[in-house]
Order: C-alpha cells, then sequence, then structure tokens
C-alpha cells in the first residue's frame, strides 16, 4: 500500500511538474508576444504612431486652415487639449518640474494672447513655403484652437472639483486639526491676507475687491510640490515635515473660507461690507464644522465597511456625498470647490478611501489636465513685461509674509530655527490654490457688472503662482541640503 501511494505522490509531482512547463512556456510566449508588441519596430507600435500623427495633423489643419462648427470643434478641441496633456506628462519625465506648471505653461503657449502676437507674422513667413501644397495661412484669421465654450469651461469646473476632492481624500483628520497646525496656519493666512490686501488697495492701482481677491489669493497654500520633494528626499517623517502638511491642510480650508467671503460682500470698503463679511464667516465655519461632524457620523455608519472592490453602490453613494457637498457649499455662497475639499476629508476615514481614490483616476487624467490647460488658456503672458515690478513686489510679499507668518508661529511652539525656517519656506508655494481663486475672480461680476479681476489682474495673480511654485523645490533642496550640512558640523 505505501509503495502505491509513494507512486501516486510522485505521479502527481511529475503532472505538477509538466503543468507548470506549461504555464512557463505559456508566460514566455505571452511575454515575447508582449515584447514583440511593445518594441518600437514593431507594426502595432508604427501604427499607433502614425494615427497618433494624423490625429494631430487633422487637428492642426482644422484649427489653423479649416472651419467646423461649435458642436464639432468641442471634440477638435478636447482631443488637442488631452494631446497635450501627454506631452506635459513627457516634459515632466525630461525636466523634473512639477506637472501643473507644465500645463499651464502649454496652456500659456496655445492661449488666443500667445496666438494674437504670434500667428501674423508666422502666417506671412509661412504663406509662401505652403502654398505649393494648397495651404494658404491667414495672416488676418487667428487659428481656432481653443474656443471660449462654455462645455470646456465645465470640464475645468469638474476637473477643480475632481482635484481638491482628492486633495482631501489624502487627508488624514485627526492628523492634521490639532493646535500647533491651526496656528502655524493662521499666521500664514492673516499676515499674508493683510500684506497682499494692503499692497493692492494702497500700491497696486485696485479696487476693494480686487485687494481682497489679491490678498486671498497670497493666504493659499499648494503643499504637493512640498511634499514631494520631502519625500524624495526621505524627511516625510520629520516634525517639521507633519507640521507643513497639517498646518497647509487647514491653510487651504481657511483660505477657501476667504475666498467664499469676498465673493459675498460690496465692491467698495465701508460699514456696509461688515454685515455680510460676518454673515458669510458664520455660515462659513458653520458648515466647516456641521459639514465635517455629521459628515464623519455619516460615513461610520453607512461607509464604515471595507470591500476587496469598490462596489457601484457604494461608488455612486461616496461620488453623491461629493456633490451634495459641493452643492451646498456654493447655495451657502461659498465655492463648490470648498465643499469638494470637505467631502474629501470626511471620506478620508472610510476604509472605501483608497478604493474610491483609485477608482477617481481616470476621472482625475481626463479632467484635472483640462482644468489646468484651461487657465494657462487665461494667462496674457505678453501683458508680463508691463506688470514685471508689481509682480516681482507681489512675490516677494508672497514669499517673505509665509516664511515669517508660518515660521515664527513654528518657532514660538519650540521648533529650532532651521526647522522653523523650513516650515514657512515649505508653504511657500501657492499653487493651483491661487489660480482657483484668481480664475473664480474672473466670474464673479462686481456691483458695476463687471468681472471683479480684468485679463491683466488675472495674469498678475496667475504668474505670481507660477513664480513662487516653481522656486520652492531647489531652495528647499539647499535648505535641507544646509541643515543637514550644519547637523554633521
Amino acid at each position: 500500500m505505501q509503495k502505491h501511494i509513494q507512486k501516486a505522490v510522485e505521479s502527481t509531482r511529475a503532472a505538477v511538474k509538466r503543468t507548470g512547463e506549461m504555464v512557463g512556456g505559456a508566460q514566455a510566449i505571452a511575454k515575447q508576444t508582449r515584447d514583440a508588441v511593445g518594441r518600437p519596430g514593431a507594426w502595432p507600435g508604427y501604427f499607433m504612431l502614425l494615427l497618433g500623427a494624423l490625429m494631430l495633423f487633422g487637428i492642426v489643419r482644422t484649427a489653423f486652415f479649416g472651419s467646423t462648427d461649435a458642436s464639432t470643434h468641442l471634440w477638435v478641441e478636447l482631443t488637442l487639449l488631452l494631446l497635450i496633456a501627454v506631452v506635459a506628462e513627457r516634459l515632466v519625465q525630461q525636466w523634473k518640474q512639477p506637472f501643473v506648471m507644465v500645463l499651464l505653461l502649454l496652456g500659456v503657449l496655445i492661449s488666443p494672447h500667445t496666438l494674437a502676437a504670434v500667428w501674423p507674422p508666422a502666417a506671412g513667413a509661412l504663406a509662401p513655403l505652403l502654398a505649393p501644397y494648397g495651404f494658404h495661412p491667414d495672416p488676418a484669421r487667428l487659428p481656432n484652437l481653443v474656443t471660449d465654450s462654455e462645455l470646456v469651461k465645465t470640464f475645468a469646473s469638474f476637473g477643480a472639483i475632481i482635484l481638491l476632492f482628492r486633495i482631501g481624500l489624502h487627508s488624514k483628520l485627526e492628523a492634521v486639526f490639532n493646535l500647533k497646525n491651526m496656528l502655524v496656519a493662521l499666521g500664514g493666512v492673516l499676515l499674508p491676507f493683510i500684506a497682499g490686501f494692503l499692497y493692492a488697495f494702497y500700491f497696486g492701482g485696485g479696487d476693494f475687491a480686487y485687494s481682497l481677491f489679491v490678498g486671498a489669493a497670497l493666504t493659499a497654500t499648494s503643499v504637493g510640490i512640498t511634499a514631494a520633494v520631502l519625500e524624495e528626499m526621505g524627511m516625510m517623517h520629520k516634525p517639521f515635515a507633519q507640521t507643513i502638511l497639517g498646518a497647509a491642510v487647514i491653510d487651504d480650508i481657511l483660505a477657501l473660507m476667504v475666498l467664499g467671503m469676498i465673493r459675498n460682500i460690496p465692491s467698495a470698503a465701508g460699514p456696509e461690507a461688515f454685515g455680510p463679511l460676518l454673515s458669510t464667516l458664520a455660515i462659513a465655519a458653520l458648515f466647516v464644522v456641521c459639514g465635517l461632524f455629521l459628515g464623519r457620523l455619516f460615513i461610520r455608519s453607512f461607509f464604515g465597511h471595507d470591500e476587496a472592490e469598490l462596489s457601484k453602490r457604494s461608488l455612486c453613494g461616496l461620488l453623491a456625498i461629493l456633490f451634495f457637498y459641493a452643492f451646498s457649499a456654493e447655495s451657502l455662497g461659498l465655492s463648490a470647490i470648498v465643499g469638494a475639499f470637505l467631502a474629501g476629508l470626511v471620506i478620508s476615514g472610510s476604509p472605501l478611501a483608497p478604493l474610491l481614490n483609485r477608482a477617481l483616476f481616470p476621472l482625475d487624467a481626463l479632467l484635472v489636465p483640462i482644468f489646468f490647460i484651461w487657465l494657462g488658456l487665461l494667462v496674457d503672458a505678453w501683458a508680463i513685461p508691463a506688470v514685471l515690478g508689481p509682480l516681482l513686489i507681489l512675490s516677494a510679499i508672497a514669499v517673505l509674509t509665509k516664511m515669517a507668518g508660518c515660521g515664527l508661529v513654528a518657532r514660538f511652539f519650540g521648533m529650532n530655527a532651521k526647522d522653523s525656517l523650513l516650515v514657512g519656506f515649505g508653504m511657500v508655494p501657492r499653487g493651483e490654490i491661487a489660480l482657483i481663486i484668481a480664475s473664480l475672480g474672473l466670474t464673479t461680476i462686481s456691483s458695476s457688472g463687471a468681472p471683479i479681476l480684468s485679463a491683466a489682474q488675472y495674469t498678475l495673480i496667475a504668474s505670481m503662482a507660477f513664480l513662487t511654485t516653481i522656486i520652492v523645490p531647489a531652495g528647499l533642496r539647499i535648505l535641507l541640503a544646509a541643515s543637514a550640512e550644519k547637523s554633521i558640523g
């Protein structure tokens, strides 16, 4: 009997071995197939390159030399914007620059302002070269790359909501709201807001409403770039890094509350301005506190379970919460992005948050690049030389007030001088939050019936946000290296 059992075991092992060899052979064949398909020299690779080239040629030909109706041109615009996002991803890998800033720059390059300056001389130079091939560029007719369509704006608005929602999902409510982080954030909001408002009102030639938007734009903090540098250098566990991340979340909540307030006050200073201001402040505070507290109870009751894979029911329910918060914030006179950010903070406590974050990646990849390219389209880069002086002054105010407002509070709480300096400088980048605030200034109508921000004023604020963001990676690395050398010494 024992011999029969041993033979059966050996036969089973041999069968398993043969099965493994067959599986291994199948895997090897599959790998060879994937390698063949993935090689640039393989026909599928050539076909995809050819298809992409034909799409790009069709878009350029339609934009520069043809005309389409609005409904058809929308798909041309969306295809162009997504192709630009692909190019931006490649430039990010090549230049090691923030994805947001690359998208913004590419948006500036295809903006109507840039085309109005570049196209007439370029068309005149290209006309003799392209005429033999049937193309006749007209210097008087600007290329129709991206029109000012409502649907593209809607896509961009959804992109902003998804962006702020995912930022909230990445944040942990319990690690954010402590006394030190709240006071560091408060210092980083009050000092920049006051300094920005006073500069714009007394020296920037702006009215009351414009000065408020400048102050609000200076309160924001875009900590994503700072976090990326700290993670790259292995500093995320340090106390100063945790302070930066926690204070930045509260900073953004306060900045968005400020934004909600300034959208609901008169365009001129006076006693009548303080009534709506205090009312909006009370509503914003009540919305944040109740939204966080009641939202956490709701999430714990209905979405406190875990799932191996996010179900359609859970996905629809969580997205319904997102849009409910966005609608509530908008109806209360705040901004939809405030509600989206709070919804992300609330849902971050659910075990389903990581699954939801992964499920939202396709929407993020589609809509968020469109949002940032659209912001770049609004920038008139050719107006920057005229505002270069104010831009440098405003950027200096933005840097110094964040460093002082956040760094001094961190120093008061017992941090040493170098860590306090790192906290202050790490809170400097304004990034996408300032861009969102500035973009709302273009769409918010004052009592005179005109937008609160002109194109030139938007360009000034957007350029400040760009400048304060791109200086941080290099500056933070220098400060961290100097701090490490002092520690060794």
